[in-house]
This record gives structure tokens, sequence and C-alpha cells, in this order.
């Protein structure tokens, strides 16, 4: 059993040590619309609108949040909403390896158990 265990050690050891940062970390999405502010004058009332970021959040069963995001944000949120997802990941990933792990656990005792 130890034959099967050490590389899976090694393999939760290393994803350990290569964990995604926790401090820049949002969950949600970011997403852009264009809108027009109604004066016949401005650009936007010849279809282009005018950019608007927003970053949305699900909360279930509350309604999603949207907040109005600066253009100067833009590009650190995203980062931040990637890193969530990278950390999501990562966890998929320490509980796939914790999982084998127990399934030899628990092999390994039923063995002994007959044993006895």
């Amino acid at each position: 059993m130890e034959a099967k265990r050490a590389p899976l050690i090694r393999q939760r050891q290393h994803l350990l040590r290569n964990r995604p940062t926790l401090t820049e970390v949002i969950r949600g999405t970011v997403f852009e619309r264009r809108l027009t502010c109604g004066k016949s004058s401005c650009h936007c009332a010849r279809g282009e609108g005018h950019r608007v970021w927003y970053l949305s959040i699900s909360r279930a069963p509350a309604a999603p949040e949207q907040i109005t995001l600066p253009p100067e944000l833009v590009t650190t949120v995203r980062r931040q909403v990637e890193n969530y997802r990278r950390l999501v990941q990562w966890v998929v990933k320490i509980a796939e390896v914790n999982r084998q792990l127990l399934r030899l656990e628990r092999t390994a005792l039923r063995g002994a158990a007959r044993r006895r």
C-alpha cells in the first residue's frame, strides 16, 4: 500500500507548495455592456453606446449583485476572478488526491480486519 500512497502524498505536497494566492480572489463574472445615455447629440445615439464594465456575483437564493467597475479596475478584477477559478480547481485537485488516499486507507483497514 505504501507504494501507492507515496506518489499521492508527493502529488498533494506539490499542490500545497503551488497553491494559488488567497489574497487576490473574487467570485463573479466580469462583463461589458454598451449603454445609451439618451442625449441625441451623443455618439451613443449612433449605436456605439458607452462601454460600461460590471462584476456580476450570483448568490442563491438572493438576487445577483452587479458592481459597476471603473475602467482602471477591469484588469485587476479580471485577474482576481481568474485567481478564484484557479483556487477552486486547486481545491478540487486536492480533494481528489485525498479521496484516493481515503480509498487506500479504507482498503488497508479492511485487509487488517480480515487478517485478525
